[in-house]
């Protein structure tokens, strides 16, 4: 979305009339195909309008795509996912509008997709807020992210809450009502959200502190939000303007910690035994990782010798019965041994001895299989 997919045709941006005349318009025509037809507000203080956003759901019969273009009297049609782009003229046929429609596959997701894409940069600005407190909404609902695992795997620490925009809005304290009236303003916009009750004095000012310097940690900015801060001028209004002039809002508010905000998750939402697997794979990862880190100091090689001899334990080395065994059969490696989980705390020792005594045998057997595997390459090259 953004009114760059057909760089071919002129498509200036619209008047608060054209736009409004374009939607009404295209929205009617989309009825006929879709049971849902529906535009998010837009930004309160928008000016003018690049395209035209909609978003769709559950169709009524089956239609190709060339039956809807030529519904929508557009003269170009693009992309091939969930958003499909139309070029339609405008009144001069030498101006065009690009019209994006957004399909919602799944009927029970509308609401939280409607809400997504709503007031410009809304979105954005709780996700700054939320972001600290190990809290996270995308296009699947409202998620949890287990700090432990996070610091690994930032993907796998999500912990799914809800994806009922009620709901959410009601465990983020966010005033449900407002929501569904609307928004006149830009600055109704900021107030709702500042309002949300996990972010008080020390996250705001976090935020405001962030603001020029990027971070890793959750705290400030990411590089992405200095873009908004570039690009955005809902997002660096609010940020550098609303929130310094409006300390009212959050100074003195109860500071709630990730830890508190982890807690009432707990309690809100029927996630305790995620949580706790969550957790029991973050420790045994991290066990894991630490004697993966024993090996490598124990094994007397470095640099390209110690990457062979550790190759040749993953690939050549199972776990048996508190033992490390020798196959003559390789197996395709990972970024660990496969067995590494099995071995037991007081098995370390055992292993990091075996290790002494066959680390030279893995290097041969790893040299022996890449000369191997690069004569056969060569032959293979040869014959072709």
């Amino acid at each position: 979305m953004g009114g760059s997919a057909f760089p071919n045709h002129c498509t200036p941006r619209m008047s608060h009339e054209t736009y409004s005349h374009l939607l009404s318009k295209v929205q009617e025509v989309l009825t006929r195909f879709y049971a849902y037809v529906g535009a998010p507000p837009e930004a309160p203080s928008k000016q003018d309008h690049g395209d035209i956003d909609i978003i769709v759901a559950t169709t009524l019969r089956a239609f190709e795509a060339e039956e809807l273009q030529g519904a929508l009297g557009a003269v170009a049609k693009a992309g091939n996912g969930v958003t499909k782009s139309y070029c339609i003229p405008l009144t001069d046929d030498e101006t065009f509008a690009q019209i994006d429609v957004h399909r919602v596959w799944d009927p029970s997701m509308l609401n939280l997709e409607i809400f997504m894409a709503s007031y410009g940069d809304m979105q954005q600005l709780l996700g700054l807020l939320q972001r600290p407190l190990g809290l996270t909404t995308n296009d699947r609902g409202l998620h949890l992210r287990v700090r432990e695992v996070e610091e690994m795997n930032r993907k796998a620490s999500m912990i799914f809450l809800t994806y009922d925009v009620g709901e959410m809005l009601g465990f983020l304290g966010l005033d449900v009502g407002k929501w569904e009236r609307g928004f006149k303003s830009d600055d109704e916009v900021f107030e709702w959200c500042l309002r949300g009750r996990f972010w008080g004095e020390k996250v705001v000012t976090d935020v405001l502190g962030g603001r020029h310097r990027e971070t890793a940690d959750g705290v400030g900015m990411h590089s992405n939000d200095r873009q908004r801060m570039r690009k955005r001028s809902m997002f660096r209004a609010c940020v550098e303007e609303f929130i310094p002039q409006h300390q009212d809002l959050w100074m003195g508010k109860r500071d709630w910690t990730r830890k508190e905000v982890l807690e009432e998750a707990l309690k809100c939402f029927e996630i305790k035994e995620i949580y706790a697997k969550k957790m029991d794979e973050s420790r045994n990862s991290r066990k894991e990782q630490e004697l993966l880190e024993e090996i490598k100091k124990a094994v007397p090689e470095e640099g390209e010798r110690l990457g062979e001899v550790m190759k040749g334990l993953k690939r050549w080395v199972r776990w048996e019965n508190g033992k490390a065994i020798m196959y003559n059969e390789g197996e395709v490696i990972g970024d660990k041994p496969k067995w590494l989980a099995l071995v037991r705390d007081e098995e370390r020792e055992g292993l990091l001895k075996w290790l002494m005594e066959n680390h030279r045998e893995l290097r041969r057997r790893e040299n022996e299989r890449a000369s191997r595997m690069k004569t056969e390459k060569e032959a293979a090259k040869a014959k072709s």
